[in-house]
């Protein structure tokens, strides 16, 4: 603090990474003081603060514990204090002392469900102690921290795709595959034992085909739905 002037003042401070840049998303930390000189004689006290008990910078935060605590200390002008009155914003800090907060504002130490509605990923939770009237303070007293919010729910699920490979099992000529050929061409593969070949008589073949939807069963003489034309 040498050569700042006497004051209260807001430190802010950030982890940087092996290079020395901030981390994506910044890991921060501010609080407040007030700065006296060491001449002696009495000193103002360190004033009105606010810091986030829960959760720490780097949480990982899920809807089951979405839950914001805050400590503070504010001495009313009249005396005595009173039950802490603050706003919390979502990746957005706070305007300058004479704005509106634009926050959300709770009275007491606990917000809960405070990222509700909040897509998942990175967030900054700015915090700031106001006055009795719900004002931001002169300077404004914050803190910030960074968390990674995940709602664990899913945009959507759908049915696994499976891949069937269908070969023409070694075989050549108009009558296709014997049974036996189809199942050790198959033996390895997630068609063992759903493929079977009809009489030769039939005149029908095995045609090679991939797919992208779950076998149901094979019809003889058909693929896909379709006869299949000598």
């Amino acid at each position: 603090m040498n050569g700042q002037a006497y004051g209260t003042k807001q430190i802010h401070v950030a982890l940087l990474d092996a290079n020395g840049s901030l981390y994506n998303p910044p890991v921060t930390k501010s609080i407040s003081v007030n700065y006296q000189s060491s001449g002696g004689g009495y000193q103002t006290p360190v004033g009105d603060y606010i810091a986030v008990g829960f959760p720490s910078s780097g949480s990982l935060i899920l809807p089951s514990n979405d839950t914001l605590q805050v400590y503070t200390n504010y001495a009313s002008p009249s005396g005595g204090y009173q039950t802490p009155t603050w706003a919390y914003r979502i990746d957005s800090g706070f305007p300058g002392y004479g704005s509106p907060h634009g926050g959300t504002q709770i009275t007491g130490n606990y917000a809960q469900n405070f990222l509700d509605g909040q897509t998942s990923g990175g967030r900054q939770i700015h915090v700031a102690l106001l006055d009795s009237n719900g004002s931001l303070h002169n300077p404004p007293v914050t803190s910030t921290i960074s968390v990674n919010y995940q709602t664990g729910s899913q945009s959507g699920s759908s049915e696994p795709t499976e891949i069937f490979t269908f070969t023409n099992a070694g075989a050549t000529g108009r009558f296709g595959p014997t049974q036996q050929q189809i199942n050790a061409a198959y033996a390895a593969t997630n068609l063992a034992n759903k493929v079977s070949i009809t009489p030769r008589e039939s005149k029908s073949g095995l045609y090679p085909k991939l797919v992208s939807t779950k076998l149901k069963h094979l019809v003889p003489g058909e693929v896909d739905g379709e006869k299949m034309r000598r």
